[in-house]
């Protein structure tokens, strides 16, 4: 006899669900693995839950397709806001909170690596294009081949902006900056905020002047919109290409 986990398109014998049940509790993980507290998903858009799996560092880890096989999301609560594939893609129809527990399995017994809270909002990204460049002059003349080994340096970031949404929106004219273990925040020079009309197409740039940085240490770059408003920070991954986004307090 089979049993359907509700909300994917697995199926587990009651013999799994037991051995789940007895290794849920008071034993070691195998796997040094967690799943991100909570994330943000757009109403109507869907996002692969394997991509917000990390170690116990908080780095992302990417788990190949043929390992895949021994991960189990299951959704705990909110079952009709959302639906789960096997593959572990969830696609919100519905604005509410839905909880996914992310099971392991290992020498026929289920382990519990943790619940990511998945809030759905009803929230129209804009469509966000970065690209670095070097305006340094001096640099650009002094620059040999092989000089700077595989590294490539920057000190400007473009960010061409498209208001996908029907409604305007203001962009925060200040862009923040993870490169390896630090921050930087960086400030366009153009006021506070810049309006952007719906389907309208706006090109910011931001520039640290003459300092140089290594562009292989870039892990993250994020900016800041608001919408009838509500201010929305979105990250953009520079390592995994993942977009994820949250609503922060002014």
């Amino acid at each position: 006899m089979k049993e359907l986990v509700k909300g994917t398109d697995n199926a587990l014998s009651v013999h799994e669900i037991l051995e789940f049940e007895i290794s849920d509790s008071n034993k070691e993980l195998p796997v040094n693995l967690v799943v991100k507290k909570s994330v943000y998903l757009s109403k109507g858009k869907n996002i692969n839950l394997f991509d917000y799996i990390t170690d116990l560092n908080g780095k992302a880890v990417h788990i190949p397709f043929r390992n895949r096989i021994n991960f189990l999301w299951k959704i705990e609560s909110g079952s009709d806001l959302a639906k789960l594939s096997v593959s572990g893609k969830l696609t919100g129809f519905y604005d509410g909170n839905v909880k996914v527990k992310l099971l392991y399995k290992k020498n026929g017994s289920w382990y519990n690596l943790g619940t990511i809270l998945v809030k759905i909002v009803d929230v129209q990204l804009p469509e966000v294009k970065f690209e670095c460049g070097c305006t340094c002059r001096a640099f650009l003349q002094c620059k040999r081949p092989g000089s700077v080994s595989n590294k490539w340096l920057f000190n400007e970031i473009t960010c061409t902006i498209t208001n996908k949404s029907d409604e305007p929106i203001e962009v925060w004219h200040n862009l923040n900056v993870k490169l390896d273990d630090w921050r930087i925040l960086w400030h366009a020079p153009l006021g506070d905020t810049t309006t952007i009309n719906p389907k309208e197409t706006v090109t910011l740039s931001f520039s640290t002047d003459s300092t140089l940085l290594d562009g292989s240490d870039l892990e993250k770059i994020s900016y800041t919109f608001e919408i009838n408003g509500t201010p929305i920070a979105v990250y953009w991954d520079t390592v995994t290409g993942q977009t994820s986004f949250n609503k922060i307090s002014k």
